[in-house]
């Protein structure tokens, strides 16, 4: 289930807004004891690609997450 503020954007990669395209580039980035790239802005080119992203994603069960700097 993707949050309401994100289906108010237009997910894409278009970017040329002379010519009126207002995408809006998005990623996923994971963090437990580090940072993972879980989708790249190239990885996501719509609103349903974002949701089976997020929907892919697990929870950590380790103890030591968050807490490194």
């Amino acid at each position: 289930m993707m949050p309401l503020i994100l289906s108010k954007f237009t997910i894409g990669q278009q970017s040329d807004i002379s010519q009126g395209y207002r995408n809006t580039r998005v990623s996923v980035v994971t963090f437990d004891n580090q940072a993972v790239i879980a989708a790249n802005y190239t990885d996501i080119n719509s609103a349903s690609d974002l949701s089976m992203i997020l929907n892919g994603l697990t929870i950590s069960n380790s103890q030591e997450a968050n807490l490194y700097e």
